[in-house]
């Protein structure tokens, strides 16, 4: 019996290296090829997840049987087949698919037309600033104002203890942060 996914949902294949890899990012890779049921293939690169362990992540758009090819670079490989099913869930990239931008290229879309209104707050440095209790408060907020993404910067440069502009001090007028809120 096939596995079943919800069309936008994930499907994902886990392979077993034969080989160990001394470094496994620069050394190997997991290719993958996805075959709708109306014949349209779509390839997809996976990612190597510790070990011996890749996996191949896939969000399938058509309903109905889907077939997939796997392939490590050690010749490992695995091949099968999965239902897509009808969408399901309640954000509305479950419901709807996955965000692109629409053809006459002058607004955002899901993936089955559904238009996306991008409507985001700029958090900056707030994950790395705030403790759990703050940022669950933060984003709870955000989800009843109806805001459909946050931002913030990746990097801790700005906001570490101690940070200093030498780099560029014309430019930085920042001081040093001493611990206060």
């Amino acid at each position: 019996m096939s596995q079943t996914v919800s069309r936008w949902g994930r499907f994902e294949v886990a392979l077993t290296s034969d080989q160990e890899w001394e470094n496994p990012l620069q050394e190997a890779e997991l290719a993958g090829v996805f075959v709708s049921p109306s014949g349209q293939q779509v390839a997809v690169d996976g990612f190597w997840d510790g070990g011996r362990t890749w996996r191949l992540r896939f969000s399938p758009d058509e309903e109905g049987e889907w077939r997939f090819r796997a392939r490590l670079s050690d010749g490992v490989e695995q091949e099968g087949q999965f239902v897509c099913g009808p969408a399901e869930g309640e954000t509305p990239f479950q419901r709807h698919g996955h965000v692109r931008v629409h053809e006459g290229r002058k607004r955002l879309e899901h993936a089955a037309g559904t238009p996306f209104f991008w409507l985001v707050d700029t958090a900056w440095n707030g994950p790395l600033r705030s403790d759990e209790a703050a940022w669950q408060w933060y984003a709870e907020q955000r989800v009843r104002q109806g805001f459909s993404g946050v931002q913030w910067v990746t990097t801790q440069w700005r906001a570490a203890q101690g940070w200093r502009c030498q780099w560029r001090p014309r430019v930085c007028r920042r001081q040093p942060y001493r611990g206060e809120a």
